[in-house]
């Protein structure tokens, strides 16, 4: 069984809308996400969420791990 931890992050800036060929932060996410993606936050602005797989990240577990 496998145990994810969606993070997710809203930014207000709509005039810099992230791609998935976009910045430094994407190739974070690229990196250690099992997946990943763009939306709309609340209001205006952008949500890019990443679900990481519990024990890829230092400090993240599952209580369904144990």
């Amino acid at each position: 069984m496998s145990c994810l931890v969606r993070v997710e992050v809203d930014d207000n800036a709509v005039s810099r809308m992230a791609t998935r060929g976009g910045g430094r932060g994407m190739l974070l996410i690229a990196g250690f996400a099992r997946r990943w993606g763009i939306g709309s936050a609340p209001g205006s602005g952008k949500r890019v969420w990443a679900d990481v797989e519990c024990g890829v990240l230092p400090g993240v577990g599952c209580a369904a791990a144990s």
